[in-house]
């Protein structure tokens, strides 16, 4: 049973690690380019844009998006059509209606904000064409999760990649491509969300639920719906902090070259965490099952695995980004990004811990423990704005970063300490001393060889496969996989039509 709910995880994370890995590409690309077009002061003012736009999309969506993913499979399976176009009536209304609003405060108080708050001049017309985007933010937002309601995964996938990933690249490069300025770029983002929102209304009309043609009378369950969302929307609000504190406080305490700066090293810092989304979407799920059934040692066990497997794919990455940071951000981001290296390491240790111990949320969501989840995270929250306050006059942006590394660590070993309560998580100390051995030995190579290299893109990509090589050698020769790796091997074995046997053979137990 254990190695079918591991099977289950290893072929649902695939599909949801590969979407999530491209929009993660695409949005790398789409920063890399913009921030080396722009340079620090006008990338910084970007991304107060960006900001404004995160900020104000979770205020209006008041957690609605969630009641959406809720309820609408709840009224489909009931054949409920009248209050399934209820719940998509109302919530669109609610949540774009807010949206409207301000991004209509933002459009016509956009000079005092930027001058009174931010202290730039030059940031008026910048707030005033990302308020444009509020509303369309918002609606993309509904429309992903109404998909998902509907078990129309490939649908927002699709309006995903159009407003968050190609489409958005693609008319990026060719504002940069025609000589355009940071007014264009702005045009353009806006133009994605618009092409992106218009596509997912017609995919939703036509191909998923006609909600204008229908012709039932909508009826509306206000108060279980906003009792289900507005509780979830205090725990965006923590996610809101954690998200848009740092940049915000960068903006009001520092020069916009200085948000630029920070928000170059930002992604790829919490590129480490993208494994975790793609096992925490499948393991729930699994864990729910069993605990139903209360088969508590089970979970255990998945949990340690998985925990496991994070710990083996994201310390490596931890270790390359340690000794190579200052490369990265030269090559990546350009010479004038290269001095923001230290945060790149900071938010880089937040990250591994929110890679190794993160999905202990979903353990306490399982064990329907949400209220403590929202207490840590608070918790978390209100330390990253005091240490943003502290720190970042002391040490700038470097400050910022370990507010934000600090505020991780402290919100998943919290839930870590309480996920302890639930069941027994174990820790074997020498399966992660082997993992830091691996990666210790791996990457002494590479290091070496950078000093007597130039460094460019081709020779990180050269270091980059030298190490993952040696990573995965240290790994075999020091056993760390045990047998209950095996069901990978012949995932990979079945799904690609290869032979693993002689990798299997290296595993305990694995000989058969």
């Amino acid at each position: 049973m254990a190695n079918k709910n591991m099977k289950d995880i290893v072929r649902g994370s695939s599909l949801f690690f590969l979407n999530s890995a491209v929009l993660m590409i695409f949005g790398i690309i789409y920063k890399v380019v913009v921030a080396r077009y722009l340079g620090p002061s006008d990338f910084g003012l970007f991304s107060l844009g960006f900001m404004a736009v995160g900020i104000a999309s979770v205020l209006s969506l008041v957690g609605l998006q969630s009641a959406l993913k809720r309820y609408i499979p709840h009224y489909t399976a009931k054949g409920d059509e009248s209050r399934l176009k209820g719940i998509v009536v109302f919530s669109f209304m609610i949540a774009l209606g807010l949206s409207l609003l301000i991004a209509a405060v933002l459009f016509l108080f956009s000079d005092y904000i930027a001058i009174n708050v931010f202290g730039s001049e030059a940031f008026p017309p910048i707030l005033r064409i990302f308020s444009l985007g509020i509303p369309l933010t918002v609606l993309l937002r509904l429309l992903a999760e109404a998909f998902l309601g509907f078990k129309k995964v490939e649908f927002n996938v699709l309006t995903e990649l159009f407003s968050k990933g190609v489409g958005k690249l693609i008319l990026a490069l060719a504002v940069v491509f025609a000589g355009g300025s940071i007014v264009g770029l702005s045009y353009a983002y806006i133009l994605a969300l618009l092409l992106g929102a218009a596509l997912g209304l017609l995919i939703l009309e036509f191909k998923v639920f006609p909600v204008l043609r229908s012709k039932a009378h909508f009826q509306i369950d206000k108060h279980r719906i906003l009792s289900f969302s507005l509780p979830l929307f205090l725990a965006s609000a923590v996610g809101l902090i954690l998200g848009w504190s740092d940049t915000f406080m960068i903006g009001v305490m520092l020069e916009e070259s200085a948000v630029g700066l920070y928000n170059a090293a930002y992604p790829l810092g919490m590129m480490l965490s993208v494994f975790v989304p793609a096992l925490a979407s499948v393991f729930m799920p699994v864990a729910s099952e069993l605990y139903a059934k209360q088969k508590l040692k089970e979970i255990a066990k998945i949990f340690d695995t998985t925990k496991r497997w994070l710990a083996a794919l994201v310390f490596p990455v931890f270790v390359f980004v340690l000794f190579f940071s200052e490369n990265l951000m030269r090559v990546v981001f350009g010479e004038a990004y290269a001095a923001a290296w230290p945060v790149l390491i900071a938010l880089s240790f937040g990250g591994l811990v929110l890679s190794v111990v993160g999905l202990t949320c979903q353990l306490l969501m399982v064990f329907e423990e949400t209220k403590k989840i929202v207490l840590v995270g608070a918790a978390g929250a209100s330390i990253n704005l005091v240490l943003n306050f502290i720190l970042i006059p002391m040490l700038g942006i470097l400050g910022a970063g370990i507010a934000s590394a600090f505020s991780l660590c402290f919100i998943n070993i919290g839930m870590l300490v309480l996920g302890r309560k639930l069941i027994e998580i174990r820790f074997n100390p020498r399966d992660y001393a082997k993992l830091v051995g691996a990666s210790a030995l791996a990457v002494v190579p590479p290091f070496l060889l950078s000093f007597f290299i130039a460094s460019s893109l081709f020779t990180l990509i050269l270091f980059g496969v030298l190490y993952l090589g040696l990573y995965l050698l240290f790994i075999f020769l020091f056993r760390v996989p045990n047998k209950d790796d095996l069901v990978i091997a012949e995932i990979i074995e079945n799904k690609a039509n290869i032979n693993l046997s002689r990798v299997k053979q290296l595993i305990p137990d694995g000989s058969g």
